[in-house]
């Protein structure tokens, strides 16, 4: 079985939004990362951060610098958001839909630290036992299988099954738009 789960777990405290991504791979091969998004954005309040950050001039400075532009800051900045989006310029994708407004995430991190995982939760959208579950499966973290004792095999076993569990995660975006709006 090869296989990569994304589960999302929820949202911390401070308003991070946490992924776990478990992947099976062949040789029965374990891993487990992670991925976090920072910040739900709407369509205008991101074309405005975009304008911002590309405005302060030092990306500018060195398009012209390298040869890149002969534009001023104002054309530049336009001709920047026109062919490159302002998703792109500050790193956004498209989240979810919450009564009728489209959001947006900016990443935050990504990496193999379970870290992420232990904090504290302001939305659980996981039961406390599958969260448990995948922080314990950090030790199969990359571990030869061949050297997988009983309880290893075990609690391998027990991450196929959440994997399954979890395949189709759907209808949490807009819980978790609800909940970052909240203050």
């Amino acid at each position: 079985m090869e296989k990569t789960i994304k589960i999302c777990i929820g949202m911390t405290e401070e308003k991070q939004i946490v992924y776990a991504n478990l992947n099976i791979r062949q040789g029965n091969y374990f891993s487990i990362t992670h991925d976090t998004l920072r910040d739900l954005i709407t369509e205008d309040e991101g074309e405005q951060r975009a304008r911002q950050y590309l405005e302060d001039g030092d990306l500018w400075k060195q398009a012209v610098e390298g040869g890149n532009t002969t534009e001023g800051l104002d054309d530049w900045v336009e001709t920047v958001l026109d062919n490159d989006g302002w998703e792109t310029t500050i790193d956004a994708s498209y989240f979810g839909e919450y009564e009728g407004i489209s959001y947006y995430s900016t990443w935050d991190s990504c990496g193999a630290s379970i870290d992420d995982f232990k904090k504290e939760y302001k939305i659980l959208l996981i039961p406390k036992e599958d969260l448990d579950l995948i922080i314990e499966s950090d030790k199969l973290h990359i571990k030869d299988f061949k050297k997988y004792n009983k309880k290893d095999k075990e609690l391998y076993n027990k991450i196929k099954d959440l994997m399954i569990k979890y395949e189709e995660q759907k209808g949490y975006k807009p819980d978790l738009i609800k909940a970052y709006l909240e203050e």
